[in-house]
């Protein structure tokens, strides 16, 4: 197991494994699942990982869509960096964005 590899498992559990991620993208991907985990009381393993339910699925879209705000990452490296590919990280953004762009009984429903 490579460094990088370690760092994902130790860090939160499932994420996908990336070589050689610099400093820059894992602060930001760190502050954005801590960020998720604490707002939606969800833990980062969970975030991270495979499930589907619709209140983690919400939180790791809007973790996506924090990290390519950032500027830091590309699509396929953010894919990487949690185990998807890059055309989930396309759809979580987008889904966040409708969902932010819409009125106000959505942005509710994706908020609760």
């Amino acid at each position: 197991m490579n460094d990088e590899e370690y760092y994902a498992k130790v860090k939160w559990g499932k994420v996908g494994n990336r070589n050689r991620p610099n400093g820059k993208e894992r602060d930001v991907l760190d502050r954005a699942i801590v960020a998720g985990a604490i707002e939606s009381g969800h833990a980062p393993s969970d975030i991270v990982g495979r499930s589907r339910l619709a209140g983690l699925v919400d939180v790791r879209f809007t973790v996506y869509s924090l990290c390519m705000k950032s500027g830091v990452f590309t699509f396929m490296q953010l894919g990487r960096c949690m185990g998807k590919d890059h055309g989930s990280i396309m759809n979580g953004q987008n889904q966040v964005e409708t969902r932010l762009s819409n009125d106000d009984h959505s942005w509710k429903k994706f908020r609760d």
